[in-house]
């Protein structure tokens, strides 16, 4: 789904007499690219992306969020009155068109080794909100702690996913919850790919 996707589909309900309004319609993106033993990640937004290293049994936080305590940038409301974004994918209101332009924000992009044993997490914000509210380090302790369980116990990637939304939804997180979690299991070229949205 890309900005002109999103902006395409506004312009469909725009047509049809649904109001858009001023206001941008967007979303926050964290995606990823495995090509054998490393990752390329890419975001726009608040949505995070860990990793947990076997080797060091740490988890890391690979992504700063895109808000205005992180970088000067144009305001974009976010709706569950936390941090104001500075980018997202979507479109934005063109009052001089009448129309939903493509916002084409540009991504970050960070790239990571992987090894036997590791773990990456590609999450929404629920996630950390519903485990440890406004505590950044709070939550990646607990997410390192469920994950390092998880593992411990030799859960599947699916399952490791569903436990860690669960805990989330459990805290009662005040946004959507969505989690990811690709396993590197045995050598490069055998891993598992799981989620639970």
């Amino acid at each position: 789904l890309t900005d002109d996707n999103i902006a395409a589909r506004l312009n469909g309900l725009v047509a049809r007499g649904e109001a858009c309004g001023a206001n941008p319609m967007c979303t926050t993106l964290t995606a990823a690219l495995v090509w054998r033993d490393c990752a390329v990640v890419q975001w726009v937004g608040d949505s995070p992306a860990y990793l947990y290293q076997a080797a060091t049994d740490s988890l890391l936080r690979l992504n700063v969020e895109h808000n205005l305590s992180r970088e000067p940038g144009e305001r974009i409301s976010d709706s569950d009155g936390g941090g104001v974004l500075t980018r997202v994918a979507g479109g934005v209101w063109s009052e001089s068109e009448r129309k939903c332009l493509p916002r084409r924000d540009t991504p970050s992009r960070v790239t990571v080794c992987l090894a036997p044993g590791d773990a990456l997490l590609l999450a929404s914000d629920g996630l950390p909100n519903g485990l440890a509210p406004m505590d950044e380090r709070g939550s990646l302790a607990r997410i390192g702690e469920l994950v390092r369980t998880a593992l411990r116990r030799e859960k599947p990637a699916a399952e490791t996913a569903k436990m860690l939304a669960h805990q989330a939804d459990a805290g009662q997180s005040s946004d959507n919850i969505t989690v990811n979690v690709l396993l590197v299991v045995g050598n490069r070229d055998n891993r598992e790919e799981k989620h639970h949205g």
